[in-house]
This record gives structure tokens, sequence and C-alpha cells, in this order.
């Protein structure tokens, strides 16, 4: 998870980005303030990881805000003005978004922040432990589901397979439950180790201990089946050659 804070001295905005970030799985929301001095002061308290700021504020200027917390936590510019986009990428800032900002723009903007954060993680835990990049010893994700709060955690060898539609998925398990996920397959995909899942169409992932059999452009997973696309094709043959006789 991680922990962010928003702050723009216009309430309607905060209350704008607090919905969009409450919606994104990742982000868990510490503080929305119209107070850039009360953010100031909690990201010193607190392990603020992700701030989204306004720029035009009159206690604090945004850009004050990231002189301010000396890069202690990542910063994502929310703003109606295009001026400071130099200052921004100047001060290390992640991404300059400007007002109206929809929904999509924003989890763009987070999933860029994640990725980000994710590897800074990495380096650091490869540097304590001395594991190589890409070690990934978890065998579980914690999502949020359709229901308002609602976390799940679900174990990978409970995953029969993965269902991808726009900015959700539905992830079918062993036990016959259909859990829907404000999530993107992008995002998703990239999280599953690769030694147990395996891509068969744009809309489609599978566990490979749940593949039954393949028929043509099918694959089937006992009494369920997914279409195979062309571009994945191969690379499902692939996997499989060594044992088809």
């Amino acid at each position: 998870m991680i922990t962010c804070l928003i702050v723009d001295d216009e309430p309607f905005s905060v209350e704008a980005l607090k919905s969009y970030a409450l919606r994104i799985p990742f982000l868990e929301v510490v503080l929305a303030t119209t107070s850039a001095v009360e953010a100031a002061i909690l990201i010193q308290k607190q392990n603020i990881v992700l701030v989204f700021s306004d720029i035009h504020m009159p206690e604090l200027s945004g850009l004050e805000l990231v002189k301010l917390i000396q890069g202690k936590s990542k910063v994502i510019f929310a703003t109606a003005y295009s001026d400071y986009a130099l200052d921004g990428y100047q001060n290390d800032v992640i991404d300059y978004l400007m007002k109206p900002i929809s929904f999509e723009k924003f989890l763009k903007a987070a999933q860029k922040a994640e990725k980000l954060i994710e590897l800074e993680r990495n380096q650091i835990g490869n540097k304590v432990t001395g594991k190589s990049s890409n070690t990934n010893n978890e065998d579980f994700i914690f999502v949020k589901t359709e229901h308002k709060g609602k976390y799940i955690k679900i174990k990978f060898e409970d995953i029969l397979m993965i269902e991808g539609s726009g900015n959700y998925v539905t992830i079918y398990t062993l036990q016959q439950e259909k859990i829907i996920v404000l999530l993107t397959f992008k995002y998703l995909e990239d999280h599953l180790p690769q030694t147990q899942f395996i891509r068969t169409h744009k809309s489609y992932i599978v566990a490979f201990k749940a593949i039954s059999g393949l028929d043509g452009n099918t694959v089937i997973l006992g009494d369920l089946s997914v279409p195979i696309g062309v571009t994945y094709r191969e690379n499902i043959l692939n996997h499989f050659s060594g044992k088809m006789i």
C-alpha cells in the first residue's frame, strides 16, 4: 500500500481527488486537506509516501511545499496552471496533472508513481538482503473490491483465471468465486508471478495448473474455456511444446 495525502485550497478539488484515490486499490488516503501547512506538518510526523498537491495555495505554494519536505514524499502536482511544469520537474515531481482532472489521468499518474516507488523499495530491499531484483516471495495479493472499503486477500494458488474489462478485472477462483476488482488488467498482470500464470488473450490470464487441455484456439479450464489470441498462441504452444507427444 502507498500512503498518500491530498492538499488543495479548493474544497471541491480536495473531495474530487479524494474520491479518485479511494477507488485505487494501492492507495491509502491518510489526509485530504485545504491547508498546505497541515499537510507539511503531517508529512514531517508520518510516513506519507505520495502527495497530490495544488500549486497556487495561500499558506504555502506547491513548490514551497516540495522544497520544505525535501524529498521525504513523492509529489504529483494537480493544478489549473501550466506555467510551473518546468519548475515541478526540476524539483523531481513525478507528474503534472492539469485541471479538470479525469479519473483515467489520475489513475495513470498514480500507477506511474506506484511503479517508481516499488522500484525504489526493491532496490533498498535488495541492498539490505543481498537478493537480486525481481525476487518476490509473496504468494498472495490484497485487492480492493467493488464494495467500498473492503479488501480481500487472494492467494495465487487459488486463482483459476482473470478476465479484464476496462478499469475492472474479474478474478475467478478455484472456490468458484467471482471477485470484481477496480484495477487495470495490465497492473494485475505485472504483479502476478510469470511462473504460475500466462496470458492467453488481450482480456484473459489463466493459471498454468488450471489448464486441462487445448482445443484449437481455446484453452480448456475444466468446465470453462477461454480464447487464445493470435499474438499469444505461439507463447502458449512453446510453453507446452516439451510436454506434447
